[in-house]
């Protein structure tokens, strides 16, 4: 794998220097191109303006072009770039917008956005980036078949399976008991986890399994309900066996997992409070004086035990996913690094300034210029490293020789200067892992090293391709809707989450009878339109199959 990365690596820095030699790299300030750019700007970044940022100034000077830039605090980044377009006064080029795919649509077939497919086709960083992930062009080009917009792109490993059960291996050597295999076996842990004092304390204050809502992944029944049917936790979404779009909520295969789940909430097992506690009600109860939880539900270890020295979080390790009674072992997976779009060039750009842009988008994709627009320039003017290659005897996340070393960001460290943080970046697995960590994944330098570790109990139990619906981040993903199709589909998911987490709570926690209550939940599904929302999902990958 490293070879094929050095390959990759050789092949987009010849090909960043041939497409910026040819837009002029190294012209004089007097001929440089100038460009109104719209931009996010970070609160790790103090300004994106030049002089006064140093990575502006280098990127002017190494494409020759000059920077004005419109740059609004992140988080109003989506309100003013919306203003801007319906107003007309929008700049000619969008670094970091925030374009749907429904948007993407309205705005390319409207003229407002320029299709940048010749431009593609002349930048070699993007086209080996699209080789090099061949699920990246689909994800990006629209039912017209243009592409309007390029993302962030980063596929994140441990976030990749973030439905993850961490389970207290104190607690398990204390009662000589091995990770469970099974839900069966999960079932009896938690029973002994109840039952045989674990803590040693005496008391009967275990907390056999907890949760909590409106967090990353943190949700107590999703981690259950795929060993029954899969469950992504969202769209419940998924292709059956017939490699159809279906929906899952309903299956008698979801009944059967939810009965699981009564099952263990009715000894006592769940913690009636994950479905209502926040995360900060969860860590609470975490970091008591003494530890009274025994396992938890969360994106990563550290979202519970954070507030307490180091001593408590390695002892959290995740379970593999465990084998249900009809021998299915799966794990909900999301694969794609592909974002919304982010940069875009409009209808105001003349043919030089749309040249220029995707010259430097194209070099944002190699892998010095995503390096670089995370941590910054290798060393800014007061001599700060912020990143550097990586040396010999250097390993990365993945425990292989790493790639680069970059600086770890202070939570309390005052706004940079030497970095914009926009984040056109392709960030892929590979590079990602290629961070160098330590090595110890029981310290806190080698957390991130702990969770590719803990993920790799996941991945070979991801289901293949054809058996996912392609549903990244938002609610599409990499499929393509009309905005007014896009508004119904969000319309139905949104509901349908909230009708749905409800209902599963009620039928654990046994409100709601799982027999004589059953028809009349899934009657309830079938008014809030999952047929409708069925069909528009397999409409639309009936069209992006019929582009490939």
């Amino acid at each position: 794998m490293r070879k094929t990365l050095l390959t990759l690596a050789v092949l987009l820095l010849a090909g960043t220097l041939a497409f910026a030699a040819g837009e002029g790299e190294g012209a004089a300030p007097g001929d440089a191109v100038s460009l109104t750019m719209f931009g996010g700007l970070s609160p790790r970044v103090e300004t994106l303006d030049s002089p006064e940022n140093e990575y502006t100034v280098w990127m002017e000077e190494k494409f020759g072009v000059q920077i004005e830039w419109v740059a609004v605090p992140d988080q109003e980044r989506k309100q003013k770039q919306n203003l801007l377009l319906a107003s007309g006064d929008y700049p000619e080029i969008f670094w970091a917008g925030d374009f749907s795919n429904a948007e993407q649509m309205r705005y390319g077939g409207q003229g407002l956005l320029q299709p940048l497919n010749d431009l593609i086709a002349q930048a070699p960083d993007i086209l080996a980036a699209f080789e090099f992930k061949p699920y990246f062009r689909p994800e990006i080009t629209t039912p017209d078949g243009n592409i309007y917009t390029l993302p962030h792109f980063e596929e994140c490993y441990h976030c990749s399976v973030r439905q993850k059960l961490w389970m207290n291996t104190t607690w398990l050597d204390n009662l000589g008991l091995q990770m469970p295999d099974t839900t069966d076996d999960l079932e009896a842990v938690l029973l002994a986890f109840k039952n045989q004092d674990p803590n040693g304390n005496g008391e009967a204050d275990e907390i056999p399994l907890t949760g909590a809502t409106g967090t990353w992944s943190a949700d107590v029944y999703d981690y259950p309900m795929n060993p029954f049917i899969y469950n992504d936790g969202a769209s419940y979404l998924y292709m059956n066996d017939n490699k159809e779009v279906d929906f899952n909520a309903n299956k008698p295969e979801w009944r059967e997992g939810l009965r699981y789940m009564h099952r263990l909430y009715a000894q006592g097992l769940i913690d009636p409070q994950a479905f209502t506690q926040n995360l900060d009600a969860g860590r609470a109860v975490m970091n008591a004086e003494t530890t009274v939880v025994g396992s938890y539900t969360a994106g990563h270890n550290r979202m519970f035990p954070r507030d307490t020295d180091d001593s408590l979080w390695p002892q959290y390790r995740a379970v593999p996913p465990v084998m249900g009674p009809t021998g299915l072992r799966q794990t909900a997976y999301w694969p794609s690094g592909v974002s919304r779009g982010k940069f875009a060039i409009t209808d105001k750009a003349s043919d030089a300034q749309a040249r220029k842009a995707m010259a430097m988008a194209n070099w944002a994709y190699t892998e010095e210029g995503t390096i670089m627009e995370i941590f910054g320039l290798p060393t800014n003017s007061e001599g700060t490293v912020n990143w550097r290659y990586a040396e010999e005897g250097e390993l990365g996340l993945n425990g292989q020789p790493g790639i680069y070393w970059g600086a770890p960001h202070a939570a309390d460290a005052p706004p940079s200067k030497d970095r914009w943080r926009t984040e056109l970046i392709f960030w892929h697995f590979d590079l990602f892992n290629g961070w160098v960590a330590s090595q110890d994944i029981a310290s806190i330098e080698g957390y991130e090293r702990f969770l590719v570790v803990e993920s790799d109990k996941y991945i070979p139990h991801v289901p293949p391709p054809d058996m996912r619906v392609p549903i990244g981040r938002g609610t599409t993903g990499g499929l393509y809707f009309p905005e007014e199709v896009a508004q119904r589909i969000a319309q139905i998911q949104a509901e349908t989450q909230t009708y749905v987490r409800q209902n599963m709570a009620a039928f654990i926690t046994g409100q709601k009878d799982l027999d004589a209550d059953w028809d009349g939940y899934v009657a309830g599904l079938d008014a809030l339109g999952i047929e409708e929302y069925v069909d528009t999902f397999q409409a639309a990958m009936d069209a992006a199959a019929a582009l490939q």
